[in-house]
């Protein structure tokens, strides 16, 4: 057979979305993970978080100081 085989991803905006009633600690962790593994490089990595307003700031420090 003539060609090469191989495999492509579609790539996606990865979103997240946080809402106000969520247990932020409890919920961090994944988030902040999945931006990094592996290093963002595939299609189901976290590319977007959305925060409601209510706890964004909140949610920034906390995320800011995470260690994954």
């Amino acid at each position: 057979p003539e060609g090469e085989r191989c495999a492509l991803e579609h790539g996606g905006a990865a979103p997240v979305i946080v809402e106000p009633d969520a247990d932020i600690d409890d919920a961090l962790p994944l988030p902040a993970k999945g931006g990094v593994y592996p290093a963002g490089q595939v299609c189901v990595s976290v590319r977007r978080i959305f925060v409601h307003a209510d706890i964004v700031e909140r949610f920034s420090n906390k995320i800011e100081r995470a260690h994954v």
